[in-house]
């Protein structure tokens, strides 16, 4: 499949092997060399998409294309501006030349009127996503976060580029490695005398902007601030809201109450609390003043212990514990389930099956992913949702009640409803929403959790990926 980057097409998608859109006439391939082949996402100031790169192997990239929004095209102001952040962009990753932890700049240029910026592409997830996933991140995964990403804002500050714009969404965790990379340097600017002498227009993301930054002045200590709200938000699971409304900011006296919030089961020693809380101070001259200052602290402080392991599940908790060549890490999830934190444990199951399915970038399962889904995965992540809630949790409950029901691979609505009532997802008749769950284990039905869900979603629709679930579980003979 190859993607029109037309904006008016009406019907984007093409052949892979059309040299010509084939709804509107449009030459589908950039600078005789980028095949798009599907859109990532959009903004106010245009979209990006998966391409492929024809004259290397067909190595995968990411094209930005400026398409700016109809309410910024009809104010030249504004219009202008973007353009000038767009540009910005490649300007600032061409003088950053090349780090492993910053995508490389692969061509800039304008085509049929429009401006394009090409990236290396990053296979993995922001922290945004991770925190939807998996929750809040422990003190341990925090410090191990601030390790890898202090030495990219030094060697940024050190070129004299602020990002101005540090927040989960704008660090990925490549997957090879598990390396943080640093992203969108839109709206980056160099520190020189001029640029922070000179107040303009405030860039950056409204909770994680300081106010010298709001005011059109920043410094490496603003970029600082920026990394320390991100930090409390990854612990807390909370995002900022400059009005204080959700307890964790509050303006009168603009300090951050954010360990008040912490989840149950995560605790933060006194030496990274102290960090965290200098990183977010109000005035920049009491921040520190250098990432290099900031890793010379935490060389005192002390990490997390890992949460010990019952014997009997050592050998199945191993961090590559798989026979096949999906590699999985447990002890995040056996970390959760022993702090009882029942909902950060039933996203970080999902991320464990989205990973084995090669399935994360998607971030949904289908009934075929469980044809062939590993026993030694299910069985693992089974002993421990069983181990840990006293046999209340895991799948083992779920299938019982399923087969006490009559249920089968193929499923009918009414006994997907029984089935529903009897683990506590449907109640009076309708649905509950995941968010509507009952993640306590003194008081949910026994099978009520994993669930698998995320957000809003009705789980009842999670019928067909049950039904086949129970399949596999009988392949697998568990019971």
């Amino acid at each position: 499949m190859i993607y029109c980057l037309n904006t008016r097409c009406r019907e984007p998608q093409n052949p892979s092997n059309n040299i010509f859109c084939q709804a509107c006439g449009t030459p589908l391939l950039l600078k005789n060399r980028y095949r798009v082949i599907k859109p990532l996402g959009s903004g106010g100031f245009g979209r990006t998409y998966l391409a492929e790169d024809t004259d290397c192997l067909n190595a995968l990239c990411v094209v930005k294309q400026f398409s700016p929004s109809p309410d910024i095209q009809s104010a030249p102001v504004t219009l202008q501006t973007a353009i000038r952040l767009f540009n910005q962009e490649a300007l600032r990753l061409f003088e950053l030349g090349e780090h492993p932890q910053i995508p490389r700049l692969l061509a800039h240029f304008e085509q049929n009127k429009q401006l394009y910026l090409v990236q290396e592409w990053i296979d993995g997830q922001n922290l945004r996503q991770e925190l939807a996933m998996a929750g809040a991140f422990s003190e341990k995964k925090i410090r191990s976060d601030l390790d890898n990403l202090l030495p990219v804002l030094q060697f940024i500050h050190d070129r004299g580029v602020i990002h101005r714009d540090i927040k989960p969404d704008n660090i990925m965790r490549r997957r090879g490695d598990g390396k943080l990379m640093l992203i969108d340097f839109g709206v980056s600017k160099q520190s020189t005398v001029t640029a922070m002498s000179t107040a303009g227009t405030m860039v950056g993301t409204a909770g994680y902007t300081p106010m010298e930054q709001m005011l059109g002045k920043a410094y490496p200590a603003s970029d600082l601030y920026s990394l320390g709200v991100t930090c409390i938000c990854l612990l807390t699971n909370r995002f900022p809201k400059q009005d204080g409304s959700d307890g964790i900011y509050d303006p009168m006296s603009g300090r951050w109450f954010w360990q008040e919030h912490l989840p149950v089961g995560i605790t933060v020693n006194p030496t990274l609390a102290g960090v965290l809380d200098k990183l977010v101070e109000h005035f920049p001259k009491d921040r520190y003043q250098s990432a290099a200052e900031v890793m010379e602290v935490l060389k005192s402080a002390p990490t997390e212990e890992v949460v010990s392991v019952a014997p009997d599940l050592n050998a199945a908790l191993t961090d590559a514990h798989l026979s096949s060549a999906v590699k999985v890490g447990y002890r995040p999830l056996q970390a959760l389930l022993a702090a009882k934190q029942w909902q950060e444990a039933d996203r970080e199951t999902r991320l464990i099956l989205l990973q084995v399915c090669d399935r994360v970038e998607e971030n949904w399962l289908r009934v075929e992913d469980f044809r062939t889904f590993p026993c030694e995965v299910l069985n693992t992540v089974e002993n421990m949702w069983t181990h840990y809630s006293n046999g209340r949790f895991g799948y083992v409950p779920k299938k019982r009640i399923w087969d006490s029901l009559g249920g089968g691979s193929k499923i009918d609505y009414a006994t997907w409803c029984r089935f529903g009532e009897q683990v506590g997802w449907r109640v009076n008749g309708k649905w509950l929403t995941y968010c509507e769950l009952t993640f306590d284990a003194d008081t949910a039905p026994p099978g009520h959790l994993p669930a698998g869900g995320v957000g809003d979603v009705s789980m009842g629709k999670w019928d067909l990926i049950c039904a086949s679930l129970a399949a596999r579980l009988e392949q697998c003979d568990m019971r």
